[in-house]
């Protein structure tokens, strides 16, 4: 089994009863300015050892910030680009290669 990636987030349940979340987000660091580098943002990426901390509806504000400021490191992630094609109408996404690496020049990203 591969290693999860959890975000930090927010849900709640509307007065209709709808679930509703949204995943918190900071300014991008150096690795996710090259992969999403229209916005500069980052997902709130939680390290394993706080993932309970994250979940416990006892923290303070100083607690909340101190798990979204020292959230996982760039170093910590294996990325790499896949194929465009992911989002063009025109081309079967459901392909086995789909998710597969790709070079793209211009999103060359060193470790």
């Amino acid at each position: 089994m591969e290693a999860l990636l959890s975000l930090a987030g927010l849900y709640t349940i509307t007065k209709d009863g709808y679930y509703t979340f949204t995943i918190l987000t900071k300014t991008a660091t150096p690795l996710f300015k090259k992969i999403h580098n229209t916005k500069n943002r980052r997902p709130i990426i939680l390290r394993d050892e706080d993932i309970e901390v994250w979940l416990n509806n006892e923290l303070n504000e100083n607690e909340i910030r101190n798990v979204m400021e020292d959230d996982m490191e760039d170093e910590a992630i294996n990325a790499y680009p896949i194929s465009k094609d992911l989002y063009n109408p025109k081309v079967d996404s459901n392909r086995a290669n789909i998710i597969e690496e790709v070079k793209y020049k211009e999103l060359e990203i060193e470790y």
